[in-house]
């Protein structure tokens, strides 16, 4: 005889279906502060001078932080292969 312990559950708990936004928002807060603090913080300017990049790359670093952040936020939204490619 199982125990409930090991006896898998049909439905996911309630805590089970959204644990994966502790992820999502950890990752995205990440990614989006970074992203405009590139913006906002010093410009981009510094940061490309800083890495040595041109002016062009550093303004697509920081636009690219925050589509990526945006696009794990709104991966976790939609239900279907898009949101699937979204986060991938």
């Amino acid at each position: 005889m199982q125990s409930d312990i090991t006896t898998p559950h049909k439905d996911p708990l309630p805590v089970e279906r959204h644990a994966h936004w502790i992820l999502r928002f950890a990752l995205a807060s990440v990614f989006l502060y970074l992203g405009i603090d590139k913006f906002m913080g010093s410009g981009i300017g510094a940061f490309s001078r800083l890495m040595e990049l041109p002016v062009v790359l550093g303004t697509a670093v920081a636009l690219g932080e925050i589509t990526a952040g945006l696009l794990i936020l709104l991966g976790g939204m939609m239900a279907n292969p898009l949101g699937d490619l979204a986060t991938r």
